[in-house]
């Protein structure tokens, strides 16, 4: 919604006093707060918030697929390896029995060779089983890419539509900035440093105007002491009750 603004009209394209330069610079960081506000609560950053949470998610999965995978095929190099040296021990046995004609010896070997033989059998049916679960983890991969993909694209998208709703409201910005610049030069540092932290506790509105007998933020009415005070001081002075700076006279 639109408000009057603080400086009046006839200010522009003249030279401001200091009254008039704070009630600018007030409604300069006034305006950016306004735009940033409105920026943050575009429902493309929810949207986008949400789909990089669901993308962490499911780079978490992708992770923790990938080290099942990992572990597989260590596993699998691991029943290679074993089979690789069974197979030559049962060819050593083979080898043993060829070469002796001691009955003892070939019993006792062929009885080593059947367990090797036994080993391998069940190496190789624990190997159909772990390809069987990495062809599983595999598919799993394979999904969490996809999703991983589809997300990727969802977030270049809402980022594209951010940015350009981002440099409409940067365009604002800019232009009260620039108006921030050209009233704080006018502005003592004094006043300047008071304001700058004021408004750093008092949710961005550092400075106010005398409307009346009250305060134009705070809208509590003076005792007569307190409005005498302040109408028989300086230009700026500060709100006795809000504590901000008020603009006296001379806006």
């Amino acid at each position: 919604m639109k408000t009057e603004s603080l400086v009046p009209t006839s200010v522009v394209g003249s030279l401001m006093n200091e009254s008039q330069a704070l009630l600018q610079l007030q409604e300069a960081d006034i305006a950016i707060l306004r735009v940033k506000k409105r920026l943050d609560s575009l429902p493309i950053k929810a949207a986008l918030i949400k789909e990089r949470t669901k993308r962490n998610e499911i780079e978490v999965k992708a992770s923790q697929i990938e080290v099942l995978r990992a572990q597989g095929e260590e596993q699998a190099e691991k029943f290679q390896d074993e089979d690789a040296e069974l197979a030559d021990k049962i060819a050593q046995c083979q080898k043993s029995i060829d070469d002796t004609k001691d009955f003892r010896v070939i019993t006792s070997v062929t009885r080593d060779m059947e367990g090797h033989i036994k080993r391998r059998e069940k190496i190789e049916f624990d190997m159909g089983l772990l390809a069987d679960r990495l062809g599983k983890i595999e598919d799993l991969a394979a999904q969490a890419a996809k999703k991983t993909k589809q997300c990727n694209d969802r977030d270049a998208e809402l980022i594209a539509e951010y940015r350009k709703a981002g440099i409409a409201g940067q365009a604002e910005i800019d232009a009260a900035l620039g108006r921030r610049e050209e009233a704080a030069a006018l502005i003592s540092r004094e006043h300047l440093d008071s304001y700058d932290r004021i408004r750093k506790v008092k949710g961005g509105i550092g400075a106010t105007k005398l409307e009346g007998n009250c305060c134009s933020v705070c809208r509590i009415e003076y005792h007569d002491s307190q409005l005498s005070q302040l109408q028989t001081g300086p230009d700026i002075s500060t709100c006795p009750i809000c504590h901000r700076l008020i603009v006296v006279r001379g806006a």
